[in-house]
């Protein structure tokens, strides 16, 4: 196949594709793809091996490739419209079927006698013996050779409209025409084994696994250099930053700061508050984290800070991700503001539009000292008068750009952001390593530890009597499941379902409560509520009470199909009991939960020490699902793995904030910044920067 030369199209367009269709290159454009270049680094996020050709004779259940020809190729007609197509294949050793549905370019591509390369998942067949379901093929000596079989073949994180064989099809051709002039762009010191021209073709498409294991430690280290390049950027740009509020806390206001909170600070945060104050008086805009525990009381540490930044003649803003959390945190700072002047408002999505206009004019003229919202808080028509702190909490529901659209609220204010999810170091130099952290590794006095059991979903009638003899004896439970509505598709129990079956058939004389995520507002405060003043004995809900939600007088809690949320989410729920001087109980009810997800759940019953779930929750599930990467714009690495090449993170921050320290605005490196702006520049907020 002939391709057009680089010369002729020098910005190497996605034009330049052949046999990939319009639809799907305007599908690639959609998707952020300007030139082939772009296609050139949207590297693999794994390697499937089909190297090896095995007999027919020597088939098994599992991932197999063959070399074969076709005997018989059937295709009955549509059924509801699903295209169908079945073949007999056969080697020298023997037969196999294979199974296709709705593929419908088998019946153009394939016909009996054509030899081929096929690789798939076998598995047993209705009638009896193996079959080959949906496989990938390709023609022995056809243009597609080596696409999709017969090789090491690369698997690459999905674009919309784009299919894997069309994606492999148009990235070997953008190798062909641009890899060869390439330049090199990388430190030679940050450089790692093969040259560049050959690890992109062989991050692509290598020969063998030996040749892609050459090829790997180079872009796991790039990915890594990258990521921590953006961050040390980030970081300088926020420390040399000037003109913040400068913002000192002299003794008399420091001790009407502390008679508002009904309590006295533990050693951490009196330390945490110690640190803050520091960033607040440096002139110097705070970029602080504060990490603790369930229950460390970071809360407490956010509402001193905001209250020192009112005293100093400025404003706060508290984001959170949820209109619950919302309300319970306007709900605690409006208890300890009792009788003062200061005044605090609410804005969320469901703030009807008069109360709403009411809060934006409060905030604009000054006369609203304190904000507390979720993402309505970073709406355009949000203005501030003076808005000299940022806060946001739940920091991993957020990205790095949501924390940047706060702060753009004011001239250059302070930020705050809060999680508690203990990070693991590897996560905290990633997906926060634009930030000073500080951690409050102490809980107040009064909390007791909670008792932790994993038990069997069919084994919950004792469970049920426990439930009973703590009502009776005045206190309340939870009981979370994962979904909000009964599913076709996922067996796990709802929490609408299991509110009608508990209200009707198991407590039909207690008051149950109902709380999820798609009832109105109000109805969402009136359960809060009712739950709180313990006219409602038990409350179902989804996970919308995981963060936040504080009564002390519950002391159960159960969480049903367990296996289906991560250790961290599970440490939060557990954290909403055990907030009072009663002993609590957590109970995880496992469904149809195999080894692995039961020995993962017994960690639990183990350790209540959140950075140690934390660490095993990353191991276990990585960080696109520790964080929700995909809502929060937390890293995610299509080659390189946190846990595993943890040593090559840190080799790569080092050199990383070197060459900042270096080359400040990399001015000396005019490749490595343009590749930079154009693979993480809006992603990371770059442009303003460099």
């Amino acid at each position: 196949m002939k391709t057009k030369t680089a010369k002729r199209v020098p910005v190497y367009s996605l034009d330049l594709l052949k046999g990939i269709g319009a639809p799907r290159i305007e599908a690639l454009r959609a998707a952020g793809f300007s030139t082939l270049r772009d296609l050139l680094f949207y590297l693999p996020k794994g390697h499937l091996d089909r190297a090896t050709v095995t007999p027919i004779a020597q088939l098994a259940e599992g991932e197999h490739t063959i070399r074969a020809k076709v005997r018989t190729l059937t295709v009955p007609r549509f059924r509801r419209r699903v295209a169908i197509a079945q073949a007999v294949l056969e080697d020298d050793s023997g037969k196999v079927g294979a199974l296709w549905f709705g593929r419908y370019d088998v019946k153009k591509r394939l016909a009996p006698g054509v030899e081929l390369l096929l690789s798939g998942r076998v598995g047993h067949a209705k009638k009896g013996g193996l079959q080959f379901h949906n496989p990938d093929f390709e023609e022995i000596g056809g243009e597609a050779e080596g696409i999709a079989t017969g090789g090491i073949i690369p698997v690459y994180p999905p674009i919309p409209g784009v299919g894997q064989n069309t994606l492999r099809r148009a990235m070997k051709q953008a190798l062909e025409v641009s890899a060869g002039v390439v330049k090199e762009y990388l430190p030679p010191d940050a450089a790692k084994g093969t040259a560049l021209p050959q690890a992109l073709h062989d991050i692509h498409f290598a020969a063998d696994t030996a040749t892609l294991s050459r090829a790997l430690p180079r872009w796991i280290f790039e990915e890594f250099f990258l990521y921590e390049l953006a961050m040390a950027l980030r970081r300088r740009a926020a420390t040399r930053e000037r003109g913040a509020g400068k913002i000192d806390v002299p003794p008399d206001v420091d001790r009407r700061i502390r008679a508002r909170l009904p309590f006295s600070l533990t050693a951490a945060q009196e330390r945490a508050v110690s640190e803050i104050r520091a960033d607040l008086a440096s002139g110097r805009p705070m970029n602080r984290l504060l990490q603790g525990d369930v229950g460390s009381g970071k809360t407490a540490v956010a509402f001193a800070t905001m209250l020192a930044a009112v005293a100093a003649g400025g404003q706060a803003a508290l984001l959170v991700p949820t209109e619950t959390l919302a309300e319970q945190h306007c709900r605690t700072i409006d208890g300890w503001l009792k009788g003062s002047r200061t005044e605090c408002v609410l804005l969320s999505g469901s703030l009807k539009a008069a109360a709403r206009r009411e809060a934006l004019s409060q905030l604009a003229d000054g006369s609203a000292h304190i904000a507390v919202g979720t993402h309505a808080l970073i709406q355009p028509d949000v203005a501030f008068s003076n808005l000299f702190l940022a806060v946001v909490d739940e920091q991993h529901r957020f990205g790095v750009l949501q924390r940047a659209a706060l702060a753009a609220k004011g001239e250059r204010p302070h930020v705050l952001v809060m999680t508690a999810t203990p990070i693991p170091r590897t996560l905290a130099i990633t997906a926060f390593g634009d930030l000073d952290v500080t951690t409050l590794d102490e809980l107040p006095p009064g909390r007791t530890p909670v008792t932790t059991r994993v038990v069997a979903a069919a084994d919950l009638q004792p469970v049920w009597e426990d439930v009973r003899r703590e009502i009776a004896a005045g206190r309340q439970a939870f009981l979370v499941y994962p979904l909000v509505d009964a599913s076709d598709r996922i067996a796990a129990k709802s929490a609408i379902e299991m509110h009608e079956h508990l209200a009707r058939d198991v407590f039909p004389d207690l008051a149950v409560g109902l709380l999820h995520g798609r009832l109105k507002t109000e109805e969402k405060v009136a359960a809060m509520d009712a739950f709180r003043a313990n006219r409602t004995k038990i409350l179902v809900s989804t996970v919308v009470i995981e963060v936040g939600v504080d009564v002390p007088n519950a002391t159960v809690m159960i969480v049903g199909n367990a296996e289906r949320f991560g250790l961290a989410t599970l440490h939060q729920l557990r954290g909403r009991i055990g907030r009072s001087t009663h002993a609590s109980t957590c109970i995880l009810a496992a469904g149809d939960a195999g080894g692995d997800a039961m020995k993962r759940l017994r960690i639990l019953e183990e350790t209540q020490d959140g950075f140690r779930i934390a660490e095993e929750d990353l191991r276990m599930r990585g960080p696109g699902e520790f964080l929700g990467a995909r809502q929060s714009g937390a890293p995610e690495f299509h080659l390189a793995d946190l846990v595993r090449d943890a040593g090559v993170l840190v080799q790569a921050r080092d050199s990383a904030f070197d060459l900042i320290s270096r080359d400040p605005d990399l001015r000396r490196h005019p490749d490595l910044r343009k590749h930079l702006l154009a693979r993480l520049g809006a992603k990371m907020g770059l442009a303003e920067i460099l």
